[in-house]
């Protein structure tokens, strides 16, 4: 075993994502299989300490019911999994300590005050709580058994329920009662805080939690029948003075990690606020934006710190902060006019006296835009802008057209899904809508961010589905862009109704405020966006690869740690 790698290598592991956790894991196995100190030859060996054990154990529970001695032929092989130092001795559970178990108290005894009775839920980060307990008075309690009384320093063990397995200290400094579901732990001539060691560690492991119902739960057999690796008892003392070192040096190392991620965090919505922020011109944007995406590789330690440094961006693209202005693009509100003539040659007189029922302006926007931006509303931009469906189509087994919703729409493709229905030749003629290569679809039921591009599809859609047929002048990426940024997704919570799934209706849809930059400009955005992305997906792959790569290392030396001594090992 070569514990001193692991901490050689603890500034590479440090940021794996559950790093701290397993290295209290570590300690208490290393503890457990007598790894975490070095054991002294001349001390007196475990199977001298056990004929003690048995003896106070006669003693103390003198007149009191009990099991005889539990034989280790009785313990499952596979519960000694680990070879044990010199000195130690495997024994069953029960032969070490005593489990007393709760009563059940009826739900009419408890009361606001009296005696507290301790349940599972009082168990907290390893000490009894009282901040929710229940009580029974004191002529309830002075009826049950003594048994049923806590001392103080007592071991209490959760033996049902999700948390089943946790233990407590009883630290309170009153008197208190035991629920039923909950044990007691009596330990003799055994140090009680290494029996708890033992509980967070091994029994966690070995111990057959029965799973064959909905409430998990522990059984007085089987925890008595659980193998026990019992170390001399000098050595138990300074197992729990060695664990009590580490845990607090992995307190340390947890609080200074937090206050790393904390700083790291700070510094990144720092950069990325001053993106965003609204005194930042876009002549200024470059260089804050050379900064922070120079930055962030640095700062960024975790995949899932990408997302917002990709809402970023889409936000920065449709507030003219992504790329520079150049004045021979001409304007935005040029570019409307030339969106509303070609409207008006390419489509229906009634279609566009519709379309003239929405227009928007910059002041329905929540953040400014550069001087040559216009903003209109997506009606204006768009021909047919409609929704699928209101009913349910005639269904049939086979064939290939396919009835979609709002679900079907992922990552701007329509995609079928197992549970996607069949329709006719002649139900798609009657429902079908005018789709074609410059429509875009967009969930507006339930998840209201999904979209898709139509390519051609035999599809007839839901009402869920929402399409819009996009101007020739406008860039349609630009405005898939626009549909994923958090600008959209709040304008879309906000008019949505329902409470528990949302729904979007047309009229808002058609009144959705859409930047407008130049064409040219919306080709350059696009471009850059998809540059951005691009660089994103590495990030995030490089992350993962690095967090893979640190949880591999950690789980290497862990194992090298725990690798089981040799027999030689064991006898020198």
């Amino acid at each position: 075993m070569n514990a001193d790698r692991l901490l050689e290598h603890y500034e590479k592991i440090s940021d794996a994502p559950d790093a701290i956790v397993r290295l209290r894991r570590f300690v208490l196995d290393l503890a457990v299989r007598g790894k975490l100190v070095a054991q002294i030859s001349d001390e007196e060996p475990a199977s001298v300490l056990l004929k003690k054990i048995e003896a106070e154990k006669a003693e103390r529970l003198q007149g009191i019911r009990v099991s005889t001695a539990i034989s280790l032929e009785n313990v499952s092989a596979l519960d000694q999994e680990f070879l044990l130092p010199s000195g130690w001795i495997w024994q069953p559970l029960g032969n070490i300590i005593k489990l007393w178990n709760g009563f059940a108290f009826k739900s009419a005894d408890f009361k606001a005050s009296g005696v507290p009775v301790i349940r599972i839920g009082n168990l907290v980060d390893g000490e009894v709580s009282l901040s929710s307990a229940k009580c029974v008075t004191d002529e309830t309690a002075n009826s049950v058994s003594q048994e049923v009384w806590i001392p103080e320093n007592a071991l209490l063990l959760a033996m049902s329920g999700a948390t089943t397995g946790k233990t407590a200290f009883n630290r309170t400094g009153h008197q208190l009662l035991l629920n039923q579901r909950v044990g007691r732990i009596e330990a003799f001539s055994t140090s009680i805080k290494f029996v708890r060691i033992f509980f967070e560690t091994v029994i966690a492991r070995n111990l057959s939690i029965s799973l064959g119902s909905a409430i998990p739960n522990l059984s007085s057999k089987q925890i008595n029948e659980t193998a026990f690796p019992l170390p001399p008892l000098a050595e138990q003392h300074r197992i729990v003075a060695k664990v009590d070192e580490l845990m607090a040096l992995c307190d340390r190392l947890e609080e200074a990690r937090k206050t790393r991620e904390e700083t790291r965090n700070k510094l990144t919505a720092a950069s990325l606020g001053r993106l965003t922020a609204a005194d930042t011109t876009p002549e200024d944007f470059p260089a804050h934006a050379r900064f922070a995406l120079e930055t962030l590789p640095t700062l960024t330690f975790r995949p899932d710190q990408i997302k917002t440094l990709r809402q970023t961006i889409l936000n920065l693209a449709v507030q003219g902060k992504l790329v520079e202005q150049d004045e021979a693009d001409g304007s935005g509100e040029q570019l409307l006019v030339q969106v509303r003539k070609r409207k008006k040659e390419d489509v229906e007189p009634q279609e566009m006296k519709r379309s003239t029922k929405f227009s928007c302006n910059k002041e329905d926007l929540p953040f400014s835009l550069p001087a040559s931006w216009s903003v209109a509303a997506l009606r204006e931009l768009s021909y047919n802008l409609g929704d699928g469906l209101h009913g349910t189509p005639n269904y049939i087994s086979t064939g290939n057209i396919h009835f979609i919703n709002g679900t079907n729409l992922r990552d701007g493709q329509i995609s079928i899904l197992p549970n996607t229905k069949l329709v006719s030749q002649e139900e798609y003629e009657k429902h079908a809508k005018p789709l074609n290569e410059r429509t875009l679809l967009v969930s507006i039921n339930g998840t209201l961010t999904n979209y898709a591009f139509y390519n051609g599809e035999r599809v007839l859609l839901g009402k869920s589905a929402c399409y819009f047929e996009i101007s020739p002048l406008v860039d349609m990426q630009f405005i898939r862009i626009l549909i994923q940024t958090p600008y959209y997704v709040e304008y879309a919570i906000k008019q949505a109704t329902g409470a528990t799934i949302k729904n979007l209706s047309l009229k808002a849809m058609n009144g959705l405020p859409v930047p407008l930059p130049p064409l040219a400009e919306q080709h350059r955005i696009v471009a850059k966006v998809d540059a951005l992305m691009a660089l994103c997906d590495r990030l995030e792959a490089t992350l993962t690869t690095a967090n893979t790569t640190r949880t591999r290392l950690l789980e290497a030396l862990l194992h090298e740690a725990l690798e089981p001594a040799t027999r030689e090992e064991v006898a020198a």
